[in-house]
């Protein structure tokens, strides 16, 4: 079939697909068609794919190639020739009838289906290829017959797919297939072992996925759920019609960083960055006193406020009977103003993150606000400065235990602290002991001037005394635990320094 030939299918894949211009006036012609599709010359799956598509709709393709410009480029002419030619036609439709079933066939052969559905499938093409009629179909089936008779496995496997469907008669069944095939059959068991484990993990791993899936899709219901009703409640105790509502929130990623305060509401939003040092608690009290001072700036726009705040401690420090602060303080003398003109204003705690609008709109603003570049000049209180202290204090002495550690043994310690595992304290001081060298056996003894020798006396094994020995010590080799031995070599080398004084 001269004329059909994947370079003439790819062509005209590139001449339609080639320009946004053809795609655009090929599904403008046919809508609910899909674009050519483009074979790959050494897949000849793709190929008969091609063949499939052209037999079905050659007469749509060549509507649109004929309405392309043929000065748009020469490639058009070529192809618009190549589709007039009435031979094609008649050469894809014969290669649909004749070998159109194939590419879903190789599908289901490359699928984990059973052996016998396999031999069953070969079997199909063998006959549908023997019956193809012409010159083509006799050379077709003289290939296909050579490729079955230098592959000896399709014989044994078609012959225990046989047996297992028990179609074959039992001389049969004896010929060859239990002589010659006993490590065949094995390895076949083997691997089919080895698939139903494969197999039955990966249901395993899929069961797992669906779960975690279901369990996701329960949870994101509830946090939806629980996200309603707490946005009711505040709605049902304070109702918008009635109440203008306030939310205040901090943001303090880390202690090299600002504070920033922010607070939400309908008449304003106000975002804002304390001066270096201060802390979280800071925040909540900048952004209620600054709540405070633009409601004073809008008295004629309310009459009753509430300001719903996530920190407790802030609220409570308001409310509290000790000697206030100078924050706190400056929001009792707001407060009182507010009361002199008839305005109720009231604090409420509501939780945090939890998918409140306005507190998640106020949590946005101090993000914002912890960000911004300027700082106003505000007093610092003595609880922010005793913080700053601490931490600069804090800050100062790892970095001098840093640089002290250079060069040593534990240098890892500053690194990773997770290495001394939080135990008691007895296996807390072994691990660290035993971690850093400086553990008082006879090695370490020996390298500050104690012992004389630095082998173990314990076992007279002539070794070097240190952690490493402590496993394969036989003085110590009643004890499982490796705090354990060490706390009894180190009793048994203090009875040997009695011993010998």
């Amino acid at each position: 079939m001269p004329k059909v030939k994947p370079t003439n299918n790819t062509v005209l894949k590139d001449c339609i697909c080639k320009t946004s211009n053809q795609v655009s006036k090929f599904r403008k012609q046919f809508p609910k068609l899909s674009l050519p599709p483009c074979p790959v010359p050494t897949r000849w799956g793709s190929w008969l794919e091609a063949c499939n598509y052209y037999a079905r709709h050659l007469q749509s393709v060549k509507k649109v190639v004929q309405s392309f410009d043929t000065d748009d480029a020469a490639a058009i002419q070529i192809r618009q020739e190549l589709l007039n030619d009435e031979t094609i036609e008649k050469e894809v439709t014969d290669i649909k009838s004749n070998f159109g079933y194939l590419p879903d066939a190789i599908i289901q052969l490359g699928k984990s289906v059973e052996l016998v559905e396999q031999i069953n499938i070969m079997r199909t093409i063998v006959n549908k290829l023997s019956a193809v009629e012409g010159e083509i179909g006799k050379h077709v089936g003289e290939k296909m017959n050579k490729v079955l008779i230098k592959n000896d496995g399709y014989d044994i496997l078609s012959r225990i797919s046989d047996v297992l469907t028990k179609t074959c008669p039992n001389d049969v069944i004896q010929h060859k297939v239990i002589s010659k095939t006993n490590k065949q059959t094995q390895t076949n068991k083997q691997t089919k072992k080895l698939r139903n484990k494969e197999t039955k993990k990966q249901i395993k791993k899929q069961r797992k996925k669906e779960r975690k899936k279901e369990r996701k899709k329960e949870t994101n219901k509830q946090n939806k759920e629980t996200k309603k009703e707490r946005n009711k409640q505040t709605n049902t105790w304070y109702r918008p019609q009635n109440w203008l509502h306030l939310y205040t929130d901090e943001s303090l990623i880390s202690r090299e960083q600002d504070a920033g305060a922010g607070v939400m509401c309908c008449l304003f939003s106000i975002y804002g960055s304390l001066e270096y040092g201060t802390t979280s608690f800071d925040g909540e009290i900048t952004g209620i006193s600054e709540s405070l001072r633009n409601l004073l700036c809008h008295i004629n726009k309310f009459k009753n406020a509430v300001i719903l705040s996530d920190s407790k401690a802030a609220i409570l420090s308001i409310v509290s009977k000790h000697t206030p602060s100078s924050q706190t303080a400056e929001i009792i003398k707001m407060l009182s103003q507010l009361i002199s003109l008839n305005k109720r204003t009231v604090f409420q705690w509501i939780p945090s993150h939890c998918g409140i609008l306005g507190n998640e709109n106020a949590d946005a603003l101090a993000k914002k606000g912890s960000t911004a570049t300027y700082r106003p000049v505000t007093k610092s209180t003595y609880y922010s400065v005793k913080r700053f202290i601490k931490s600069t204090y804090l800050d100062f002495n790892k970095q001098n235990l840093i640089t002290q550690s250079q060069g040593k043994k534990w240098n890892f310690l500053h690194q990773n602290p997770q290495l001394i595992p939080d135990l008691p304290r007895k296996s807390s001081v072994a691990a660290f002991r035993l971690a850093t060298g400086h553990d008082c056996l006879a090695k370490h003894l020996h390298r500050i001037g104690i012992y004389q020798s630095l082998n173990c006396p314990l076992c007279n094994s002539n070794q070097e005394m240190d952690s490493e020995h402590l496993k394969i010590c036989a003085s110590v080799a009643d004890h499982n635990n490796i705090f354990e031995k060490y706390w009894s070599a180190r009793g048994q080398m203090t009875l040997l320094s009695n011993a010998w004084h």
